[in-house]
């Protein structure tokens, strides 16, 4: 992203993280809020003294569906016994790159491929032959054979023709010269990537299916109706 500061166009890096949990046939999505406690001193003239950092929390936001689930239950939290009602195919579309399509066949041009760790992953840059509006200058493929437990693509065409998983895509924007604005415009990234991580949450993800299944079907997990 650029942003002007006092005058200057700058680069300032946003970072954003969604977790996926496939438990049989459910998915849950979780999204990380940050907050972090303050301690903030300030003088008479309400000029800040000192600013100390006592500690960061992280909360989640839960989506849970399953499988050809038209809506979902969103949860504020992972303890919340309430659940709100959302389309599933807006939320994929919006959080899970369902419908992107970073590759086209027709238009991107190979112009460099490296490959390292005997083979089992791969590096490949790509240029459009027409450079569309908003389209990245270049686009790298990050390929692994390292299984990654979801079912989430960014490619489905490059991952049959290369037997590999795509495991993160940078796209590019170079750097634009005054002229097509007032000021210079730096050279500008966007990155996806797909990784296994480990969360300490399988209490937790077992209590959001047993209320996804009590709220919407008056049944527990295991099926049972409540009585």
């Amino acid at each position: 992203m650029v942003g002007e500061l006092d005058g200057k166009v700058e680069r300032m890096d946003i970072i954003d993280s969604i977790y996926v949990v496939n438990r049989k046939d459910h998915f849950i999505y979780l999204i990380p809020h940050l907050t972090e406690h303050s301690k903030i001193t300030v003088s008479k003239d309400n000029e800040i003294i000192n600013d100390s950092l006592l500690a960061k929390t992280i909360n989640f936001e839960a989506f849970v569906f399953m499988n050809n689930d038209s809506l979902g239950l969103k949860f504020d939290s992972l303890t919340a016994k309430t659940g709100a009602l959302f389309n599933v195919d807006t939320f994929l579309v919006n959080r899970s790159f369902k419908g992107m399509k970073p590759y086209n066949e027709e238009n991107d041009s190979l112009i460099e491929k490296v490959y390292s760790d005997n083979n089992t992953r791969l590096v490949e840059k790509y240029i459009p032959k027409i450079l569309f509006e908003n389209a990245f200058d270049s686009t790298y493929f990050f390929f692994t054979k390292e299984k990654i437990e979801t079912t989430i693509t960014f490619s489905e065409l490059l991952e049959l023709k290369k037997g590999m998983k795509v495991s993160k895509i940078i796209g590019v924007y170079n750097e634009i010269p005054i002229g097509k604005y007032p000021f210079m415009v730096p050279e500008r990234k966007m990155i996806w990537e797909l990784k296994n991580v480990h969360l300490s949450l399988k209490e937790e993800i077992d209590l959001l299916i047993n209320e996804y299944h009590k709220i919407k079907y008056g049944q527990n997990k295991r099926g049972k109706s409540k009585a």
